[in-house]
C-alpha cells in the first residue's frame, strides 16, 4: 500500500495515526475490509523495524482525531460522500469514545463500521 498524500516523513506516531484515520474514514458505511487494510498497514510498519506500540493511547486518539477532522469538515481537504445523518452518527460516536479514559481498537472499529 502506498499513499504519498497521507504518509509523511515526520513523527512516526502521528503519521501512522493520521493514515489509519483516513483508512477508517474512507471505509465508513462501505462494505469493504477496512480492518484488514489497517492490520496489513500496521503489520507492514512493524516488519520494517519501526518501533511503535499499536496500543498506544496517543495513536488511537490521533486516528480518531483524524476521523473527526475529516467528518466535521465536509470539503476539507476534499469531499467524502457520506449522508448527513451517517456523518453525524459517526461524529457523535467518535466524541463519546474520545471522552473515555481508555480506548480500544474494538471501540474505534465499532463506532465506524459499515451498517
Amino acid at each position: 500500500m502506498c499513499d504519498l498524500e497521507n504518509v509523511h516523513l515526520g513523527n512516526t506516531m502521528f503519521d501512522i495515526g493520521f493514515f489509519v484515520g483516513h483508512i477508517y474514514v474512507h471505509g465508513i458505511d462501505r462494505d469493504h475490509p477496512t480492518n484488514d487494510f489497517i492490520n496489513s498497514f500496521l503489520d507492514g510498519y512493524g516488519s520494517n523495524a519501526i518501533t511503535f506500540d499499536i496500543n498506544d493511547p496517543l495513536l488511537k486518539r490521533i486516528a480518531l482525531g483524524t476521523c473527526l477532522y475529516r467528518l466535521d469538515n465536509k470539503i476539507v481537504p476534499y469531499q467524502i460522500d457520506i449522508p448527513a445523518e451517517t456523518r453525524k452518527r459517526h461524529i457523535d460516536n467518535i466524541v463519546i469514545i474520545l471522552d473515555n479514559a481508555t480506548i480500544s481498537w474494538d471501540d474505534i472499529v465499532s463506532s465506524l463500521r459499515y451498517e
